[in-house]
């Protein structure tokens, strides 16, 4: 069970402790995808509206985990 269920923003990191691949297909600025990233997971994620994905692209290129 999720601890402090109340708080959204904790979810992502109780998944990446319980989950070794995850799918986000509307992801927005990518907060899963981030902590899967920092636990050193594997993810997939997108969505439907370009500016996402345009932001994704800018500004994510410092974090993400290349193997």
């Amino acid at each position: 069970m999720l601890t402090d269920a109340g708080d959204a923003s904790k979810i992502p990191g109780e998944l990446a402790a319980r989950y070794s691949c995850i799918g986000d297909f509307c992801c927005g600025y990518g907060r899963t995808a981030k902590r899967f990233n920092e636990a050193g997971k594997r993810f997939v994620v997108s969505d439907y509206n370009p500016a996402w994905i345009g932001y994704m692209a800018k500004e994510w290129q410092g974090w993400l985990r290349r193997e």
